[in-house]
């Protein structure tokens, strides 16, 4: 999740800072989450901040093509290379680490019962699809395997 300070603002078109007792609208986008739905729905209600959310098929293509969102969320992987590759001009957010799914994409990596690959180690020099090099999931894969990301080939694709 990241939030985009200089983007804040009230009502009245002041900067979010100035004079905190009235509302702050803040435009948000997340994805189909339960645990966001209560926001969403109006089950829960923050003080003096007015939430509206704004719908996109594609979140993340959003955040990086139109980056109008005061507060979103953004993959990790996304993130890092946005920051990377800013020119100042845009993406200046600030990342809060806030995981909404609470689930692990180990439970969903299958592999073929003769490969001889019992744990995350094994897949060192081994190719591995994954829909997208820099979706999250991938960037754990490198990173908590032990595998030093060199080791594994990751192909794009199923």
């Amino acid at each position: 999740m990241f939030y985009a300070p200089g983007k804040f603002h009230r009502a009245g078109g002041t900067h979010w800072f100035e004079g905190l007792g009235d509302v702050i609208r803040l435009t948000i986008g997340f994805g189909d989450n339960p645990r966001i739905q209560p926001l969403k729905d109006g089950t829960v209600k923050p003080d003096s901040i007015k939430l509206e959310f704004q719908a996109s098929r594609n979140l993340f293509y959003h955040n990086l093509a139109i980056d109008d969102l005061d507060c979103s969320e953004m993959d990790i992987s996304e993130t890092i290379l946005a920051k990377e590759r800013t020119d100042g001009t845009r993406w200046d957010w600030t990342a809060v680490p806030i995981f909404l799914t609470r689930a692990y994409g180990w439970t969903g990596i299958l592999v073929n019962g003769s490969s001889g690959i019992e744990t995350p180690a094994d897949l060192k020099g081994k190719r591995v699809a994954v829909p997208d090099y820099d979706m999250t999931f991938a960037l754990w894969m490198r990173c908590v395997s032990g595998t030093k990301g060199q080791r594994i080939i990751l192909s794009r694709g199923s």
